[in-house]
């Protein structure tokens, strides 16, 4: 028989409540028509466990309830305030209410790491966001990724501008083999990936080790800005950093992409291209560069 119990002294059930007090005996899983008020344990669980997930429901949905942490999922100034907030749950809006709302094409969405992501077809997908925003010295871009394939180079975020003169911009991607490449351009480079050791406008951070694929991994690139580190964090470590790096440039040519890369040479616009294989999630941009504790408060992030 299917266990159910009506929350009482709660005014507002879109927060996350407590679950101090109320514990399910086994096999109290609630599958019928939910009313508003009712808890159950997740379904996901067929009796109580030590990672049971209590649930209840706000009149549209079930949300897990928090004991005593209060979820983070809908806070766009988690951990601080985001320039922009992407959840990806079947739309590409900006949650942060600066209005960064991005425009898919051949976008579609799966089960993400926190309800729904943004599944990419390696091909043809990608996100274009409204304006280059990311203009300061100092940047943070985080991502739950989940990639189907590591075969090619695959672009999470870029905001990239190569002209005339120096290219100027960042990308963060999961390159070839699954590392994980975090760059930024301030000086006139001959490729795009710059492997010419006389390309001396250009940072470059790669990881030690590969990612999986069909696994969820939390990816934070840190830019420090002129004579700051650069960092990438994986999984909340921080697995590579730069002492100092040069300053960040200044770009206006193309609009940023989540998915892809494109860039202009010579008033010539190219691509998308360098598309990423599989689903994205959680993407949040901050103007500053976050700290470690910071990073690690993003990885243990909670579900509203």
């Amino acid at each position: 028989m299917a266990l159910t119990k009506v929350i009482t002294g709660v005014t507002d059930l879109n927060q996350a409540q407590s679950t101090n007090g109320l514990k399910f005996p086994t096999g109290s899983v609630f599958a019928g028509t939910p009313e508003k008020g009712m808890i159950r344990n997740d379904q996901s669980q067929s009796s109580e466990t030590s990672s049971s997930a209590m649930q209840f429901y706000n009149g549209t949905a079930w949300k897990n309830f928090v004991n005593k942490t209060p979820c983070t999922t809908d806070n766009a100034a988690f951990p601080i305030t985001n320039l922009a907030y992407y959840k990806l749950n079947n739309n590409a809006n900006d949650s942060s209410g600066n209005s960064y709302n991005g425009t898919t094409s051949n976008v579609t969405y799966a089960a993400g790491k926190f309800d729904d992501a943004a599944a990419f077809n390696g091909s043809s997908s990608y996100i274009t966001l409204p304006t280059n925003f990311l203009n300061s010295s100092t940047q943070t871009i985080s991502a739950w990724v989940n990639p189907s394939s590591v075969s090619a180079n695959g672009v999470i975020y870029s905001s990239y501008d190569y002209q005339t003169g120096p290219s100027k911009g960042t990308y963060i991607r999961v390159s070839s083999g699954g590392i994980v490449q975090l760059t930024v351009h301030d000086g006139d480079c001959g490729t795009m990936y710059p492997a010419d050791p006389n390309c001396t406008g250009v940072t470059q951070l790669v990881s030690p080790s590969a990612i999986p694929t069909n696994t969820w991994t939390h990816i934070v690139g840190v830019i420090g800005g002129s004579g700051n580190p650069m960092t990438i964090y994986i999984n909340g470590v921080n697995v590579v950093s730069t002492p100092t790096m040069r300053s960040v440039g200044y770009w206006s040519g193309k609009q940023p992409l989540i998915g892809a890369q494109s860039y202009v040479v010579n008033g010539t616009s190219y691509g998308p291209e360098t598309f990423f294989n599989g689903s994205i999630d959680q993407i949040r941009i901050f103007s500053s560069a976050l700290n470690a504790a910071q990073v690690t408060q993003l990885y243990n992030e909670l579900q509203c």
